[in-house]
């Protein structure tokens, strides 16, 4: 099996990489990384918390500048640690996180670049796009995705393709889009390869797990069919998947497919067409079959392909057509009311215009009461 430490950015991440390790992903593999400890749950699980010295209410309010500015700032001044993070046995390290929220944003395409460019690790980047429902949202997926570079392996899972399958509950969704990310880890890890007639090796595996480009694995479950509704049951899964759609022609660089089917069926295809036809001709094409399988399932990665270019224009239209909507003008409030005067004597029917403004300390105060004298003993009891 391959190992990969797995650090959760911003809210999002924090979530999804909680989900992962109660799915039994290995606890002290994954990191969470954090503006503040608010989204995050007592796991205890190693967590990194930058920008507390900047601002005292947490968070940077989803502005990745703001963001940005509070990790390299850290970062620089040695206020956090992330070296810990880097594991030499480690083939990757997965940066994950939401596109539309500041804090992991802004933190993954730094986090991103340290550790392959100083640290000389493999990176993976799985990047959570949400719902699209505000522009502030939409303009933060857009500047990720021009900051990202061609030496990274990445994944865009899409929120919104699950609103369907969850009836409209976003937060079903958003359940539905971890439980990929889940089966995506599973599947680079290597935890579905057993013993097998035909074995892929874990040098095999690296290869395309860690191909740069853009990337797809996942899981298609179904059950003893025909060749005809095989075909027709796998090329409609790979078509309706929660990824973010690949390019036209995504020239996929590596394909790899792990079967389990308990027989040699005939109507199982082995030659992953359908995988070609949608992810493109791939450079290598690596099979492993599992010797003890007892369910119908097949298991792929699609690696080294181009980005989606035409799903982030249309977020770029969407934001767009979002932004145009924003009213945007100054407030004329203030302008208007200025000349508005109102009448001088109604003041003196205001309550706090009774009000003498205090200007003596609390002992004189008191000191104007004056003092009482008694005779001790004989109004004693009065008092």
């Amino acid at each position: 099996m391959l190992s990969f430490s797995v650090v959760g950015c911003g809210a999002c991440g924090n979530k999804v990489a909680t989900d992962l390790v109660r799915s039994g992903y290995k606890p002290e593999k994954v990191h969470l990384i954090n503006s503040t400890d608010k989204d995050i749950e007592n796991t205890g699980l190693d967590t990194i918390i930058f920008g507390k010295g900047n601002r005292t209410l947490g968070g940077c309010g989803k502005e990745r500048s703001v963001g940005r500015e509070m990790l390299i700032s850290d970062l620089r001044g040695g206020k956090i640690d992330i070296n810990h993070i880097v594991n030499d046995d480690d083939q990757a390290i997965v940066l994950v996180g939401a596109t539309e929220g500041g804090t992991g944003s802004s933190s993954i395409p730094i986090l991103a670049r340290y550790f392959h460019e100083q640290k000389g690790k493999n990176v993976i980047i799985v990047l959570f796009f949400g719902f699209g429902d505000d522009a502030r949202g939409m303009k933060n997926s857009l500047e990720i995705c021009q900051e990202l570079s061609d030496d990274f392996t990445i994944i865009g899972i899409s929120n919104a393709k699950f609103l369907d399958q969850a009836n409209g509950n976003k937060f079903k969704a958003e359940k539905l889009a971890n439980e990929l990310f889940i089966e995506v880890m599973r599947i680079l890890t290597g935890s579905y390869n057993q013993t097998g007639t035909q074995v892929m090796d874990d040098t095999d595996l690296y290869k395309a797990a860690t191909t740069p480009g853009f990337m797809a694995a996942n899981t298609y479950r179904f059950k003893r069919t025909t060749a005809e509704d095989f075909h027709k049951g796998f090329s409609n899964f790979i078509r309706s998947q929660g990824f973010i759609t690949p390019s036209v022609n995504p020239g996929a660089k590596r394909l790899a497919m792990i079967f389990d089917v308990p027989n040699d069926e005939d109507t199982v295809d082995y030659n992953g067409n359908d995988l070609r036809s949608f992810y493109g001709e791939p450079f290598e094409f690596f099979i492993h079959k599992n010797s003890d399988s007892k369910e119908y399932k097949i298991s792929f990665i699609a690696s080294g392909m181009k980005m989606p270019t035409e799903e982030i224009q249309e977020i770029f239209e969407s934001y767009k057509e979002k932004t145009a909507k924003v009213d945007k003008t100054k407030d004329g409030f203030f302008d208007a009311i200025g000349g508005m005067v109102s009448e001088l004597e109604d003041d003196g029917f205001d309550m706090m215009g009774t009000q003498k403004e205090n200007s003596r300390s609390d002992s004189d105060f008191f000191d104007s009461f004056g003092t009482k004298s008694f005779q001790k003993g004989v109004n004693e009891a009065d008092y």
